[in-house]
């Protein structure tokens, strides 16, 4: 995204017939919201983040530490609780508060963490992947909020990209080596299992249910879209759901009902697959004409789903309220590339990403 864009807020209360841009103050295009509660949501760009207790009728710019930079992935797991992976004087850290927002921590890191590209916390526990300064992936846990342990450094990654955690001690984490997708679990949260799955040469996101039910999608070796699922953690089924394809978000509302985003590299047309069919490329979900891809995509309950359209200009998304069997489009008037989103339920929404242009004058 440009960060000469504006960034935007959006949100629905009546699942998608009237959305409303909500003032952030945030200077630049929005990458990354978490909403712990139906009211309570935290937005971050690149460099700054702000926060709503009333959802989303009014912002509230957060004052970080002068030496955080390059906010990414970011995990808010109570309304006073909040973190984020950053670089702090220009090496990866955490930026955390647990108040709230009205004062902010800089932690360090693992002398081992390169990167970090993904966050994940349950209450107290949180835990962070990405990649190692010996190029591997690695995986780091706090769990007093403060100190960070390295737990994990699976030697077949080159870099983990995705990490789910449905405890304290239940984290499944995805990645990719140099010709095949990697996970690592745990279920303890100290010994961590590593998995080179055959069948896979890119995971890209992944999301769990419950300790052992899990769904991560990427492509497998032939270069097709793939999701991969997993109900014990130690085999990994293989669904083929497209052609050349790529999947980059996965959302499950329960171990049953899962979707899936992307875009098929054979006709540039976006890829949307789940269980409501059946995973596979025969089953592919028919989609209004005109997408050109999705970036994100969350399942609220069993039944509805929202899709965000990778347009830089169309402000569009896709909704289904049967599953998945059939999907409308709509349009967030005014705006522009639709980045992320966190819905509570099957009505209430917030979405982020940038507007159309720099006018901030829609309501």
């Amino acid at each position: 995204m440009n960060d000469n864009d504006a960034g935007v807020v959006v949100a629905t209360t009546d699942g998608g017939t009237r959305w409303t841009e909500l003032t952030t103050n945030l200077s630049s295009g929005i990458g990354s919201i978490s909403c712990p509660t139906t009211l309570t949501c935290y937005a971050t760009d690149s460099s700054e983040m702000a926060v709503t207790t009333d959802g989303g009728s009014n912002w509230t710019l957060l004052v970080l530490p002068t030496n955080v930079a390059n906010l990414a992935g970011m995990s808010c797991p109570s309304t006073s609780t909040c973190r984020a992976v950053a670089d702090i004087n220009g090496n990866p850290g955490i930026v955390s508060t647990t108040d709230g927002g009205s004062s902010f921590t800089t932690q360090a890191v693992p002398a081992a963490v390169f990167s970090l590209a993904a966050i994940s916390c349950s209450s107290g526990d949180c835990y962070a992947a990405g990649t190692s300064i010996s190029a591997t992936g690695i995986v780091i846990r706090t769990t007093t909020g403060t100190s960070w342990t390295e737990v994990d450094q699976p030697s077949a990654a080159s870099a983990m990209t995705g990490i789910s955690c449905t405890s304290a001690t239940a984290c499944v984490a995805v990645g990719y080596g140099s010709s095949n997708g990697v996970v690592v679990s745990t279920t303890t949260g100290t010994t961590w299992a590593q998995q080179t799955l055959a069948s896979s040469s890119l995971l890209e996101g992944v999301t769990c249910t419950a300790t052992a039910a899990c769904d991560a999608v990427g492509r497998n070796v032939a270069g097709d879209g793939a999701n991969f699922t997993t109900t014990d953690l130690s085999s990994w089924s293989n669904d083929d759901d497209s052609v050349g394809g790529y999947l980059g978000a996965v959302a499950c509302a329960s171990s049953a009902v899962c979707e899936a985003v992307g875009y098929d590299n054979t006709n540039g047309s976006p890829l949307l697959v789940g269980t409501a069919n059946g995973w596979g490329q025969t089953n592919q979900q028919t989609i209004p004409a005109g997408e050109p891809g999705f970036n994100d995509i969350s399942c609220p309950t069993s039944s509805t789903c929202y899709a965000l359209a990778s347009s830089s200009t169309a402000g569009t998304y896709e909704v289904t309220t049967d599953g998945g069997g059939t999907w409308s489009q709509g349009t967030i008037p005014g705006a522009g590339s639709l980045n992320s989103l966190s819905c509570a339920d099957g009505s209430d929404c917030v979405v982020v990403g940038s507007l159309a242009s720099n006018d901030l004058a829609f309501v």
